[in-house]
């Protein structure tokens, strides 16, 4: 089964998880960058994904099709899903895509998982998880991954 990670991280922590999920289904990894690599101020940051906004991303680079399973991830700001989660929905079809769904945060997510679900409306969402970070034990990721896998075959 061929599987993608798509996922944006300032901090580390969602990088960290992408990557465990990456090496426990041997998938593909892509950062998703803001446009230019610009910098990222959290604040800003933050703000924007309050209001939805939907700052521009880089292209991706990967075609949707080609994958059987894509995991998307971002970490959680203010109790919303990264903005560029909304870039991300705009730019990049999941359409009838298996998806699943992972967001980082160091206390509550709030409504980010609900949020990136409605940003791909028309994706089979298999499942999501929220990971506290940082992320101490990685075997919660590894078996919620694998488990993900199982229900995409």
């Amino acid at each position: 089964m061929k599987s993608l990670v798509l996922y944006f991280s300032v901090g580390g922590n969602t990088e960290a998880v992408a990557n465990t999920i990456g090496s426990t289904v041997n998938a593909d990894i892509v950062r998703i960058q803001p446009i230019g690599n610009k910098k990222v101020i959290l604040p800003i940051g933050a703000f924007q994904a309050v209001f939805k906004a939907s700052p521009k991303i880089d292209p991706l680079n990967v075609e949707p099709a080609e994958y059987d399973l894509i995991f998307v991830g971002c970490p959680v700001w203010v109790g919303h899903a990264a903005p560029w989660m909304n870039s991300l929905a705009n730019s990049f079809p999941l359409a009838g895509r298996n998806v699943a769904l992972f967001c980082t945060c160091g206390n509550d997510p709030g409504k980010s998982l609900e949020q990136m679900q409605r940003n791909f409306p028309n994706a089979r969402i298999l499942d999501t998880i929220s990971v506290k970070t940082p992320m101490k034990d990685p075997s919660e990721v590894i078996d919620w991954a694998k488990g993900v896998v199982g229900k995409a075959r």
